[in-house]
């Protein structure tokens, strides 16, 4: 016989014992609300929808009416902004005007756009195309100043064309550096962590000078994962431990494996001692940027070669201004 919920205690109790399922199977916290709809569902042996019909339930009932709006209120009380999602591949670092910034890149279906580098922060661009047979929409646009997180409109109105060059120049870098490793992210942890290192080493940079060694050592472990990945889709073992981190030994090795040569100045940027995450107060923006650039290089170098393709097509680049 299927169980029954009746009442408020019993849909709690319900709740409790879905999350309690969830925890135990190690299931992240953005992904449980969706989870926790089909563990109700099995539970109760009902059909519920996942986009509830009603804002509001009925006073009193717990049939499959009103249990997913209930669901949802629960897991949000439960959880609040922990259950959003981050679908940004990732995140890499640029320089503006001497400082540090971060660019959050979007996620992209399909495989053609169209980049602007508008000053004005407030334009709006389409970033749905529904594509229909006999129909041409046109390319996804995207304003890659928009993309520089926190970035004031007062500062970005008085970008010259140069740096707003350069700041495309630093999505279309990390964008096909992180498309490449996400192709892998499924199958392969040494992608997913590559990406997550390269993103991490981003944020610890804009936290400021005594971040900065975590910064360095975050690139130097994307890169270090993203010539592993390498290595691994070719069957070749690799090293470990201390021996690991030496990203000079790691690009022979791959290169022997097929993989074109990286110039040596940008494994020197990336590559550093582990003692440099002890660093307090370092004041090397420079050193900072040249690893992240570096990082992002060597997974661009390392996707592209295992793929065949750099992913991404760019129909279109447009600078505002004059």
């Amino acid at each position: 016989m299927a169980r029954v919920v009746k009442s408020e205690a019993e849909f709690v109790a319900l709740m409790e014992e879905v999350d309690a399922e969830l925890r135990s199977k190690h299931v992240a916290i953005p992904a449980r609300e969706l989870l926790a709809f089909s563990l109700v569902a099995q539970k109760l042996d009902v059909e519920l929808r996942g986009f509830p019909r009603k804002e509001e339930p009925t006073p009193g009932s717990y049939g499959a009416e009103d249990l997913p709006i209930r669901i949802i209120r629960w897991m949000r009380e439960r959880y609040g902004d922990r259950l959003k999602m981050d679908f940004s591949p990732g995140t890499r670092l640029l320089d503006l005007r001497g400082n540090l910034w971060a660019m959050r890149l979007p996620l992209i279906y399909g495989h053609q756009i169209r980049l602007v580098s508008e000053r004005d922060l407030s334009k709006k661009y389409p970033t749905l195309v529904v594509y229909k047979p006999g129909t041409d929409p046109g390319p996804l646009i995207v304003n890659v100043l928009s993309c520089i997180q926190e970035l004031p409109q007062g500062l970005a109105s008085t970008l010259t064309n140069e740096e707003c060059n350069r700041a495309m120049q630093s999505f279309i870098q990390g964008h096909r550096a992180f498309y490449g490793l996400d192709r892998f992210r499924r199958t392969n942890p040494l992608a997913d962590h590559a990406a997550r290192d390269l993103t991490q080493s981003s944020r610890y940079a804009i936290d400021g000078p005594d971040a900065y060694g975590q910064s360095r050592w975050s690139a130097l472990q994307s890169a270090e994962k993203s010539l592993k990945l390498f290595l691994d889709r070719k069957g070749k073992p690799f090293p470990k431990g201390k021996q690991g981190h030496d990203l000079h030994a790691l690009a022979r090795l791959a290169e022997t494996e097929g993989l074109p040569k990286i110039d040596p100045t940008i494994i020197r940027a990336a590559q550093c001692d582990a003692g440099e995450r002890y660093v307090m107060s370092d004041p090397r923006i420079e050193q900072v940027l040249e690893a992240n650039r570096a990082a992002v290089v060597v997974a661009f170098v390392v996707t592209s070669h295992l793929t065949g393709t750099p992913g991404l097509r760019i129909q279109r680049i447009t600078t505002s201004g004059p």
